[in-house]
């Protein structure tokens, strides 16, 4: 659980941070990443405690918690919590890192695309794989593709990661990568928060790349009106359900 107070947050975030370029086994990592996820959105929340935050991670690890900020920040405007039903998906275990690495990079060697921008695009739509469901606009996949944007760029099947990531690689140098990255994000999601967040998170994987790692094991949680809620491997719902009556069922 994310700390309550400044400097027990700031020493999660630093311990993570140190795990990550440690290279720590997955066993001892994934626990500290659910923690950094819950840590950044602790911070995010208590915008008064960044200057303590960053006397205890240093100078070298403030460009990094500056980018969560930023990301976390256009995502928590772009995300609605007045919802009060959660989704009807199926929470599923992701690919593992390294085939996921390998499309990434499979797709970068193909369209020129950076993996960090992919890898980013995979975390936001759907946690790295883990959600397999619509979304309100009909996307599906784990790079949430549109049915007519899927019958342009895919090949395959778009619940595919291999599929889906290297469309999502056609797309965006289709509409300017590498050269042009925000072009090409704004074609792939026409909002200014979408491609700044996309953006946060890439730059983040291109300062320290070990933190795919950390990103992958980050959860589900979606906004409602009784807060973040917690959509575990496992969580499945053939129609939307009232977010207090899964709570109660779950408790």
């Amino acid at each position: 659980m994310a700390a309550d107070n400044a400097r027990d947050l700031g020493v999660q975030i630093l311990d993570v941070e140190a795990a990550i370029r440690a290279d720590a086994p997955l066993e001892e990592l994934l626990p500290l990443a659910a923690i950094q996820q819950r840590a950044y959105s602790r911070l995010h929340s208590n915008p008064d405690w960044m200057t303590e935050i960053y006397d205890i991670v240093g100078p070298d690890l403030v460009p990094i918690v500056d980018l969560h900020m930023e990301a976390k920040g256009e995502l928590v405007e772009l995300t609605p919590s007045t919802n009060t039903e959660l989704p009807a998906w199926d929470i599923i275990a992701p690919a593992s890192i390294d085939d996921l690495l390998a499309f990434y990079r499979e797709a970068e060697e193909a369209t020129g695309t950076p993996w960090e921008y992919l890898a980013a695009i995979n975390l936001i739509e759907s946690r790295m794989g883990r959600i397999r469901g619509l979304s309100s606009a009909d996307a599906a996949g784990p790079m949430q593709f549109i049915p007519e944007t899927w019958d342009r760029y895919g090949d395959g099947d778009v619940f595919d990661p291999h599929d889906s990531i290297v469309a999502a690689g056609r797309l965006l140098a289709d509409f300017g990568a590498p050269d042009d990255m925000a072009e090409a994000l704004w074609h792939y999601n026409p909002t200014d928060r979408y491609v700044n967040a996309v953006t946060a998170y890439a730059r983040i994987l291109e300062l320290e790349p070990r933190t795919f790692r950390a990103f992958w094991g980050w959860q589900v949680y979606y906004a409602t009106t009784e807060g973040a809620i917690l959509l575990p491997v496992g969580y499945s719902q053939d129609q939307p359900i009232d977010v207090r009556e899964y709570l109660d069922a779950n408790q």
